[in-house]
């Protein structure tokens, strides 16, 4: 399963405060594929729901980060699509067209938000998580 958030972070009297704004998920194929390829189909779902998500805030924004755990799919954002085997170039070409290699950033699988609910969780657990609340 691939799960992307949308979070806001506002300063609001001297401390920010971060508001969940949507979240999306996908069931993985049943057809076996990589980890790479699963979480740079991720980062695909990222940079589209980003991209409906922004012009419908109408909020000034001055920075958007994307975040990911992989650091292979880091390194083929930061390469020309062409240099890439087809079922990586085609999803990478796409990701590059809807943002910036400079929006994405990394973090480590112990922090982020998404995986959570990946892991399997309940309500109550959910309810009491500090990271995504």
């Amino acid at each position: 399963m691939c799960l992307r958030c949308g979070y806001i972070n506002h300063m609001c009297h001297s401390f920010i405060q971060t508001k969940l704004v949507c979240s999306k998920s996908r069931i993985a194929p049943l057809k076996p594929i990589t980890v790479p390829r699963l979480e740079l189909s991720a980062a695909l779902l990222l940079a589209r729901l980003m991209n409906k998500i922004v012009p419908v805030l109408h909020l000034p924004l001055d920075k958007i980060c994307l975040w990911t755990d992989s650091t292979i799919v880091l390194a083929w954002l930061n390469m020309q699509p062409h240099l890439l085997k087809t079922f990586v170039s085609n999803p990478v070409a796409k990701i590059q067209s809807l943002c910036s290699y400079s929006q994405w950033k990394h973090v480590s699988s112990k922090n982020k938000l998404a995986d959570v609910l990946s892991r399997g969780t309940d309500a109550r657990d959910l309810r009491d998580n500090d990271l995504w609340w």
